[in-house]
């Protein structure tokens, strides 16, 4: 049972899937869940297809008594706060249903990020969650355009092979806050990553490909070939008379000298 997502759905919609009871894209929950059982709910329909979480009903979707609006509503937020990184969803739907308050909310399908909860990765087979294995997840990060070549950590980089000046410089130069966390603006900027190259949480942190090549001290060890060959003829055909130069060093510094 699937619906188009839009900022409400209609009390026909709403009927069917408590009617329909849980699914792969309808997961109905007790208004007590813990925030915990919520965030796994919601990361795992967001690394599956999307879907709809009910809060406030029983398993057969029947509305539970005493269910209280902003309680419901802000279990459902905090949850999606506390996934990595943060699930911003549209807002929840409170709905009274005889006479008793639900909360929907929406998951869209095709969210641009892999979605983890305390270092697990969901996602929802059928009417249940379940860690993603090894295999999925790495297939959902190329998917999602989350391990992409320029995404990928080298081999043995780690972050003092990128040097903090160079760095100190190009955050200045974007207006970026000196209190803020300069990791996190790397980390957003795909510069630094969480994960390892086999796709699973990293222990620390760790440069890019991008990010070795942009701030790198040098780049060359790590992508050998990330270098420009410069060749000026003495004419205007090529000839074997010729001056070569090889531009190494971090991208910025090779497209000057060139």
């Amino acid at each position: 049972m699937s619906f188009r997502l839009r900022n409400q759905l209609t009390d026909e919609e709403l009927h069917t899937i408590l009617g329909a009871g849980q699914g792969q894209r309808n997961a109905l929950l007790p208004a007590k869940a813990s925030r915990q059982v919520i965030a796994e709910t919601l990361a795992a329909l967001a690394n599956a297809d999307g879907g709809v979480v009910v809060l406030g009903v029983n398993g057969r979707g029947q509305p539970q008594s005493g269910g209280e609006p902003q309680v419901l509503r802000d279990a459902v937020i905090d949850a999606g706060l506390a996934a990595e990184p943060p699930l911003i969803l549209p807002s929840p739907q409170v709905v009274i249903v005889d006479g008793s308050t639900i909360v929907v909310v929406q998951v869209p399908a095709g969210l641009p990020h892999v979605y983890s909860l305390k270092g697990v990765y969901w996602t929802r087979t059928g009417a249940k969650n379940r860690p993603l294995t090894t295999a999925e997840l790495r297939r959902l990060l190329v998917d999602r355009s989350e391990s992409g070549f320029e995404g990928q950590p080298p081999p043995g980089a780690v972050l003092t092979d990128l040097e903090q000046a160079r760095i100190a410089r190009y955050l200045d130069q974007i207006g970026f806050p000196p209190d803020d966390d300069a990791l996190e603006a790397l980390v957003s900027r795909g510069c630094v990553t969480r994960l390892a190259v086999d796709g699973l949480p990293a222990d620390e942190p760790a440069p890019t490909i991008a990010g070795v090549l942009l701030f790198g001290r040098d780049p060359q060890r790590f992508v050998r070939s990330a270098e420009i060959i410069c060749v000026r003829y003495a004419g205007v055909v090529m000839g074997d008379e010729f001056v070569r130069q090889d531009l190494g060093g971090p991208l910025a510094d090779q497209i000057k000298a060139g």
